[in-house]
Protein backbone atom coordinates (compact mmCIF):
# COMPACT_ATOMS: atom_id res chain seq x y z
CA UNK A 1 0.00 0.00 0.00
CA UNK A 2 1.07 3.33 0.16
CA UNK A 3 0.92 7.09 1.49
CA UNK A 4 -2.55 8.74 1.12
CA UNK A 5 -2.08 12.62 1.10
CA UNK A 6 -4.42 15.88 1.21
CA UNK A 7 -4.10 19.36 1.03
CA UNK A 8 -5.51 22.91 1.15
CA UNK A 9 -4.98 26.28 1.89
CA UNK A 10 -7.45 28.59 2.38
CA UNK A 11 -7.41 32.87 2.68
CA UNK A 12 -8.25 34.72 5.38
CA UNK A 13 -11.54 37.28 5.12
CA UNK A 14 -11.10 40.77 5.54
CA UNK A 15 -14.61 42.50 5.54
CA UNK A 16 -16.23 39.72 4.18
CA UNK A 17 -14.09 39.50 1.24
CA UNK A 18 -10.67 37.02 0.96
CA UNK A 19 -7.58 38.52 0.27
CA UNK A 20 -4.64 36.84 -2.15
CA UNK A 21 -3.88 33.64 0.49
CA UNK A 22 -0.14 34.43 1.41
CA UNK A 23 0.49 30.71 2.04
CA UNK A 24 2.04 28.40 -0.20
CA UNK A 25 2.70 24.53 -0.12
CA UNK A 26 3.57 21.58 -1.89
CA UNK A 27 3.39 17.77 -1.41
CA UNK A 28 5.41 15.20 -3.72
CA UNK A 29 5.40 11.26 -3.19
CA UNK A 30 8.81 9.75 -4.21
CA UNK A 31 7.34 6.15 -5.02
CA UNK A 32 4.99 4.57 -2.61
CA UNK A 33 6.76 4.89 0.86
CA UNK A 34 8.24 8.62 1.09
CA UNK A 35 6.48 11.43 1.30
CA UNK A 36 7.97 15.37 1.24
CA UNK A 37 5.76 18.15 2.29
CA UNK A 38 6.67 21.61 2.41
CA UNK A 39 4.60 25.15 4.24
CA UNK A 40 5.48 28.35 4.13
CA UNK A 41 3.59 31.51 5.40
CA UNK A 42 4.41 34.53 4.08
CA UNK A 43 4.68 37.58 6.44
CA UNK A 44 1.54 39.65 6.45
CA UNK A 45 3.12 43.15 6.92
CA UNK A 46 5.49 42.58 4.19
CA UNK A 47 4.86 43.57 0.56
CA UNK A 48 6.35 40.29 -1.15
CA UNK A 49 4.44 38.10 1.30
CA UNK A 50 2.98 35.62 -1.48
CA UNK A 51 6.24 35.23 -3.62
CA UNK A 52 8.38 34.73 -0.02
CA UNK A 53 5.97 31.75 0.62
CA UNK A 54 6.43 30.61 -3.06
CA UNK A 55 9.96 31.04 -3.43
CA UNK A 56 10.32 29.38 0.30
CA UNK A 57 8.57 26.21 -0.39
CA UNK A 58 10.20 25.46 -4.29
CA UNK A 59 13.79 25.90 -3.06
CA UNK A 60 12.94 23.64 0.01
CA UNK A 61 11.40 21.54 -2.05
CA UNK A 62 14.19 21.06 -4.16
CA UNK A 63 16.84 20.74 -0.82
CA UNK A 64 14.49 18.10 0.34
CA UNK A 65 14.72 15.93 -2.63
CA UNK A 66 18.33 15.51 -2.85
CA UNK A 67 18.91 14.86 0.81
CA UNK A 68 20.50 11.06 1.41
CA UNK A 69 17.87 9.24 3.33
CA UNK A 70 19.54 5.65 2.88
CA UNK A 71 21.65 6.66 6.01
CA UNK A 72 21.07 9.63 8.00
CA UNK A 73 24.42 10.74 8.80
CA UNK A 74 25.63 13.92 10.40
CA UNK A 75 26.06 15.30 6.86
CA UNK A 76 22.22 14.40 6.31
CA UNK A 77 21.48 16.78 9.40
CA UNK A 78 23.60 19.27 7.76
CA UNK A 79 22.39 19.62 4.91
CA UNK A 80 18.82 19.58 6.67
CA UNK A 81 20.24 22.46 8.50
CA UNK A 82 21.26 24.54 5.50
CA UNK A 83 18.36 24.91 3.84
CA UNK A 84 16.92 27.98 5.42
CA UNK A 85 19.98 29.50 4.42
CA UNK A 86 19.88 28.57 0.67
CA UNK A 87 16.40 30.07 0.90
CA UNK A 88 17.75 32.67 2.43
CA UNK A 89 20.29 33.36 -0.31
CA UNK A 90 17.91 32.67 -3.34
CA UNK A 91 15.36 35.71 -1.89
CA UNK A 92 18.58 37.98 -1.83
CA UNK A 93 19.40 37.23 -5.34
CA UNK A 94 15.69 37.71 -6.33
CA UNK A 95 15.34 40.74 -4.60
CA UNK A 96 18.90 42.16 -5.66
CA UNK A 97 17.50 41.73 -9.09
CA UNK A 98 14.41 43.75 -8.29
CA UNK A 99 15.95 46.65 -6.13
CA UNK A 100 13.59 45.43 -3.47
CA UNK A 101 14.70 44.78 0.09
CA UNK A 102 14.99 41.00 1.37
CA UNK A 103 13.15 41.31 4.14
CA UNK A 104 10.03 42.16 2.01
CA UNK A 105 9.41 38.39 1.30
CA UNK A 106 9.93 37.35 4.57
CA UNK A 107 8.20 33.56 5.40
CA UNK A 108 8.18 31.08 7.53
CA UNK A 109 8.86 27.59 6.72
CA UNK A 110 7.63 23.77 7.90
CA UNK A 111 8.62 20.48 6.01
CA UNK A 112 9.09 17.26 6.04
CA UNK A 113 10.13 13.77 4.63
CA UNK A 114 8.25 11.27 6.26
CA UNK A 115 8.15 6.81 5.56
CA UNK A 116 6.47 4.31 7.64
CA UNK A 117 9.87 3.85 9.71
CA UNK A 118 11.39 7.53 9.63
CA UNK A 119 10.15 11.25 10.16
CA UNK A 120 12.81 14.01 9.07
CA UNK A 121 12.14 17.59 9.73
CA UNK A 122 12.87 21.45 9.53
CA UNK A 123 11.36 24.28 11.07
CA UNK A 124 11.51 28.15 11.17
CA UNK A 125 8.65 30.16 12.43
CA UNK A 126 5.29 29.25 13.54
CA UNK A 127 4.50 26.55 11.48
CA UNK A 128 3.82 23.42 13.28
CA UNK A 129 4.21 19.28 12.73
CA UNK A 130 2.67 16.38 13.84
CA UNK A 131 3.13 12.73 14.04
CA UNK A 132 0.84 9.84 14.60
CA UNK A 133 1.02 6.02 15.22
CA UNK A 134 -1.62 3.70 17.40
CA UNK A 135 -3.95 6.84 18.15
CA UNK A 136 -1.03 9.07 19.68
CA UNK A 137 -0.43 12.35 18.25
CA UNK A 138 3.60 13.81 19.13
CA UNK A 139 3.60 17.41 18.34
CA UNK A 140 7.11 17.96 16.93
CA UNK A 141 7.32 21.23 15.95
CA UNK A 142 4.81 23.89 17.95
CA UNK A 143 4.24 27.69 16.67
CA UNK A 144 7.17 29.47 17.87
CA UNK A 145 5.79 33.10 18.65
CA UNK A 146 7.46 35.99 19.54
CA UNK A 147 6.63 38.88 22.32
CA UNK A 148 4.40 40.26 20.47
CA UNK A 149 1.33 38.90 18.64
CA UNK A 150 2.48 37.94 15.07
CA UNK A 151 5.78 38.24 15.54
CA UNK A 152 8.04 35.19 14.84
CA UNK A 153 11.04 33.74 12.82
CA UNK A 154 11.63 34.47 9.43
CA UNK A 155 13.57 32.62 6.85
CA UNK A 156 15.05 36.41 6.11
CA UNK A 157 16.33 36.66 9.35
CA UNK A 158 19.70 37.84 9.48
CA UNK A 159 20.11 35.16 12.56
CA UNK A 160 18.04 31.67 11.75
CA UNK A 161 16.29 30.53 14.65
CA UNK A 162 16.09 26.88 13.11
CA UNK A 163 14.72 23.64 14.50
CA UNK A 164 15.36 20.26 12.99
CA UNK A 165 13.98 16.99 14.05
CA UNK A 166 15.20 13.39 13.09
CA UNK A 167 12.79 9.95 14.43
CA UNK A 168 13.64 6.53 13.52
CA UNK A 169 10.32 5.02 14.64
CA UNK A 170 7.62 3.54 12.85
CA UNK A 171 4.69 6.34 11.98
CA UNK A 172 1.79 6.30 9.71
CA UNK A 173 0.03 9.74 10.28
CA UNK A 174 1.43 13.18 9.49
CA UNK A 175 0.19 16.57 9.63
CA UNK A 176 1.58 20.14 8.64
CA UNK A 177 -0.34 23.58 9.42
CA UNK A 178 0.72 27.11 9.26
CA UNK A 179 0.07 29.56 12.50
CA UNK A 180 -3.67 29.81 11.59
CA UNK A 181 -4.31 26.47 12.77
CA UNK A 182 -2.63 26.10 16.09
CA UNK A 183 -5.54 27.82 18.33
CA UNK A 184 -7.73 25.13 17.57
CA UNK A 185 -4.52 21.91 17.00
CA UNK A 186 -2.83 22.67 19.52
CA UNK A 187 -3.21 23.16 23.70
CA UNK A 188 -0.04 25.47 24.19
CA UNK A 189 -0.59 24.95 27.89
CA UNK A 190 0.56 21.18 27.84
CA UNK A 191 2.71 21.82 24.44
CA UNK A 192 0.36 18.70 23.29
CA UNK A 193 -1.54 18.04 19.91
CA UNK A 194 -5.31 18.09 20.49
CA UNK A 195 -6.50 14.46 19.79
CA UNK A 196 -9.73 15.66 19.09
CA UNK A 197 -8.49 17.78 16.16
CA UNK A 198 -6.34 15.09 14.51
CA UNK A 199 -8.50 11.73 15.14
CA UNK A 200 -10.97 12.28 13.01
CA UNK A 201 -8.54 13.45 9.77
CA UNK A 202 -6.20 9.82 10.83
CA UNK A 203 -9.65 7.92 10.67
CA UNK A 204 -11.22 9.88 7.33
CA UNK A 205 -7.81 8.80 5.54
CA UNK A 206 -8.20 5.50 6.94
CA UNK A 207 -11.22 4.91 4.87
CA UNK A 208 -9.26 5.17 1.84
CA UNK A 209 -11.38 7.90 -0.04
CA UNK A 210 -9.89 9.40 -3.29
CA UNK A 211 -7.57 12.77 -3.33
CA UNK A 212 -10.59 14.85 -4.61
CA UNK A 213 -12.72 13.93 -1.77
CA UNK A 214 -9.78 14.64 0.48
CA UNK A 215 -9.29 17.66 -0.75
CA UNK A 216 -12.82 18.83 -1.24
CA UNK A 217 -13.21 18.32 3.01
CA UNK A 218 -10.10 19.64 3.95
CA UNK A 219 -11.52 22.73 2.11
CA UNK A 220 -14.59 22.45 3.35
CA UNK A 221 -13.35 22.56 7.05
CA UNK A 222 -10.93 25.26 6.51
CA UNK A 223 -13.92 27.62 5.26
CA UNK A 224 -15.96 26.62 7.47
CA UNK A 225 -17.75 28.99 9.91
CA UNK A 226 -17.20 27.40 13.23
CA UNK A 227 -13.27 27.75 12.07
CA UNK A 228 -13.58 31.28 10.78
CA UNK A 229 -14.80 32.56 14.09
CA UNK A 230 -11.39 30.89 15.58
CA UNK A 231 -8.97 32.24 13.09
CA UNK A 232 -8.42 35.43 11.34
CA UNK A 233 -5.28 34.30 9.67
CA UNK A 234 -4.04 32.22 6.35
CA UNK A 235 -5.12 28.15 7.14
CA UNK A 236 -3.05 25.76 5.36
CA UNK A 237 -2.96 22.49 6.20
CA UNK A 238 -1.34 18.88 5.02
CA UNK A 239 -2.36 15.79 6.06
CA UNK A 240 -1.00 12.01 5.14
CA UNK A 241 -1.58 8.57 6.34
CA UNK A 242 -0.11 5.27 5.68
CA UNK A 243 -2.52 2.54 4.69
CA UNK A 244 0.26 0.02 5.41
CA UNK A 245 2.13 -2.99 2.96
Amino acid sequence: MTWITGACAVAKQIREHDHDCQDAFAVEKIGDHQVIAVLADGAGSVSKAKEGAEITVKEAMACLKKLDLKNLSSQTIQDLSNIPQIIREKIRNIAEKNKEDPHNYASTLVAAVFMPDCLIGIQVGDGFLVSGAEDEYDLIFSGKKGEYVNETSFVTDETLDIQTFVQREPINFVALATDGLDHVAIDHRLNEAHMGFFKPFDTFLSEKPDKELIDSELKSFLTSDRLKQRSNDDRTLIIAKFLGE
